[in-house]
């Protein structure tokens, strides 16, 4: 007996994992003594399940770039069809979008080797440290307000994780699981329109938002996208699309997409038409015949048969309301006549813009707050005197440019261009020096990623898209995939490999 209790107890190792009912017995009893706590102190309970995840995590580390790549292809699927509704999955203040970051952390500290830095890594590192002066200083007064206010910057950690994880063989797949994925897209869209029209849709019990958030700029986006995509020659790349998944139907299905989008947003009227020009310019082709026949084919049949659908907002699906939307964006007239309307037509009108947009310019560039800005967390439509109801819903000015400035001041601002406009120098003379060598599918996919990233920043120009994960992760994840793209490029050319296509 005196022998037992004066030996030392030795555990034994073993590669042989735990039996199922043991590990089940552990997650039983974790989840019981969570759910006793959550009771007793419901703060204590978040930071203790913040804490396992990331240790499950960690305890899986070597599976974390696969992890965190599968995440953000479902988070970008779920934004796309159903925008703001989708951010809002998880649990306030922890949505899905935050989990995948956390994990994309994860992944750059313990797994990113060898990664070859390039001239957009070191733009975008200045970036986030420029927000972060502006942001931490005011977590302790604004609170979870500065770390959301913050996602401008913050999410530009999909761009580092991406570009240190993103291989060949995942271009490949991304090219052809997104042919895939357009025609649900595009069909998508005007049942999401509906829903949205005839609020329909259910709400997240957590935050009162549907569940399915149609936006017309936002939807106005992945239009876009996909039809570059087509436009550019991705979708029937050595692979004719025939039946439902043809080229002639997907326009259909496009432009019966489009009809609400451009009828609620004058932004996504823009960013659609820049769109379009800019990837028939990238690539002459045969390609917009039947993109030119079918809008032809839509529009003779709205002024014959004098269409005019509503839409919500007080807007209509018809020619006229279609003309006024395109004589706005250039002429004050529309803003004009409508000045004795209600303070929501206002928040959307030119004149209200340009006014804020203005006073944020005299007060950064022309005023005191031109090195610091304002901060984040800060509401700036309250500090600018632009607030427009009692609840405070509106934060900032409709211009994710301009809350760059009033945010950052003019160094944040000029860090924002030169990282912008990088960006797209770099994806353009990747997409012409392809061109030159005859790597063809590699100069469309650079073109592409290039008029996705032009649509974003048309239309964050007319609207907070990027202050949301659903405008943010998606702008991020494209300039890292397009960093990674420019890696792989540089690294296939040299050896003489010009084919992105399997071999």
């Amino acid at each position: 007996m005196l022998n037992l209790l004066t030996t030392p107890i030795r555990l034994r190792r073993s590669t042989e994992p735990l039996p199922d009912y043991a590990v089940n017995g552990l997650v039983g009893l974790g989840l019981i003594a969570t759910g006793a706590l959550i009771a007793v102190a419901p703060l204590a309970a978040a930071v203790v399940v913040a804490f396992a995840f990331v240790a499950l995590l960690l305890v899986y580390a070597e599976h974390l770039p696969r992890l965190f790549l599968h995440g953000t292809v479902a988070i970008l699927a779920g934004y796309a069809l159903a925008g703001r509704g989708f951010a809002y999955v998880g649990w306030k203040p922890v949505f899905i979008g935050d989990l995948v970051l956390v994990v994309g952390i994860l992944a750059l500290f313990t797994r990113a080797r060898g990664v070859r830095l390039q001239p957009l890594h070191g733009l975008i590192a200045l970036f986030m440290l420029l927000g972060a002066l502006r942001t931490f200083p005011y977590v302790t007064v604004y609170k979870v307000n500065a770390v959301r206010d913050g996602a401008l910057w913050g999410y530009c950690i999909f761009a580092l994780a991406l570009s240190a994880f993103v291989r060949i063989e995942h271009l490949r797949w991304a090219i052809e699981r997104y042919r895939r994925f357009v025609p649900w897209l595009v069909a998508w869209i005007p049942i999401a329109a509906t829903i949205s029209i005839l609020h329909l849709s259910p709400t997240w019990p957590n935050s009162g938002i549907s569940i399915i958030h149609f936006k017309g700029g936002d939807m106005g986006v992945h239009l876009t996208i996909a039809a570059s995509f087509v436009l550019l020659g991705l979708y029937g790349y050595e692979k004719r699309q025939r039946g439902l998944r043809s080229e002639s139907t997907l326009w259909l299905l496009w432009f019966v997409a489009v009809a609400p989008v451009v009828a609620m947003s004058r932004s996504s009227m823009l960013s659609i038409g820049f769109g379009v020009v800019a990837a028939v310019a990238l690539r002459r082709s045969v390609r917009i015949v039947p993109f030119l026949l079918t809008a032809g084919a839509l529009v003779t049949m709205l002024v014959l048969f004098n269409v005019s659908v509503p839409v919500g907002g007080g807007q209509n699906l018809s020619t006229t309301n279609l003309m006024q939307n395109v004589v706005s964006i250039v002429s004050n007239k529309q803003d004009q006549a409508g000045s004795g309307g209600s303070r929501q037509n206002l928040n959307g009108s030119k004149k209200f813009r340009l006014r804020w947009w203005t006073k944020v310019v005299d007060y950064t560039i022309h005023g005191p707050y031109f090195w610091k800005g304002k901060g984040f967390g800060l509401n700036l439509a309250d500090s600018d005197g632009f607030q427009l109801d009692s609840k405070h819903t509106l934060r900032a000015p409709h211009n994710s440019h301009i809350t760059v400035l009033a945010r950052m001041g003019v160094p944040g601002l000029v860090s924002w261009i030169l990282l912008q406009l990088t960006f797209a120098a770099t994806m353009l003379a990747w997409s012409l020096r392809a061109r030159r060598l005859g790597a063809r599918l590699w100069s469309l996919f650079d073109a592409w990623l290039l008029v996705a990233w032009a649509a974003i920043m048309i239309d964050t120009t007319f609207d907070p898209y990027l202050e949301g994960p659903q405008g943010a992760i998606w702008l991020w994840s494209i300039v890292g995939v397009g960093i990674a793209a420019v890696g792989i490029q540089q690294r296939e050319f040299a050896a003489g490999r010009l084919r992105l296509e399997a071999a």
